[in-house]
C-alpha cells in the first residue's frame, strides 16, 4: 500500500512538473491610435474595424460630427475621403492596401453607397437593387 501511494505521489509530481516546464508564455502588444482629425467629445474617437497584418482600417469622428475613413498601415495614416464627399466616409475592412467601406451623400447618412479603395482610387460599389443602401 505505501509503494502504491509513494508511486502515486510521485507520479503525480512528474505531471505537475511536466506541465510546468512545458507551459508557454505569450506576449501581446497594444498600441493606440488615434484619427488623425479625431474629436474627444461625445459622439467622436476612433473605430477600427479591419486589420490585416500591419494594416488596419476604419474610421473616426471629429468636432464637426463627420465620419472620415482612414489607412494606416503601421506607421502612417492617410484619411479616406470619397471624392465629392467631404463629411461621411466610413471604411469597415481591409486587405493589403485595399479598403473597403461606405459613404453617404447626406449628412444623415442616407444614402449609403460602397466603395473599394484600391491605394490610388476609389470605385463605387453599389447594388442595383438596394435601394440606396450598399455596405462593403
Amino acid at each position: 500500500m505505501k509503494t502504491k501511494l509513494t508511486q502515486t505521489l510521485v507520479l503525480s509530481a512528474l505531471i505537475a512538473l511536466s506541465s510546468i516546464a512545458h507551459s508557454q508564455t505569450y506576449t501581446f502588444n497594444f498600441n493606440t491610435f488615434d484619427g488623425p482629425l479625431a474629436g474627444a467629445g461625445p459622439g467622436q474617437g476612433t473605430w477600427s474595424y479591419g486589420i490585416s497584418g500591419n494594416n488596419t482600417a476604419g474610421y473616426y469622428g471629429n468636432s464637426d460630427g463627420g465620419r472620415h475613413g482612414f489607412f494606416y498601415n503601421g506607421s502612417s495614416c492617410i484619411t479616406l475621403d470619397y471624392p465629392g464627399i467631404s463629411n461621411f466616409t466610413q471604411a469597415f475592412g481591409v486587405d493589403g492596401s485595399n479598403v473597403v467601406g461606405m459613404y453617404s451623400t447626406s449628412s444623415y447618412g442616407t444614402p449609403n453607397y460602397g466603395f473599394l479603395y484600391n491605394g490610388s482610387s476609389y470605385t463605387s460599389l453599389n447594388h442595383p437593387s438596394a435601394n440606396g443602401v450598399t455596405i462593403a
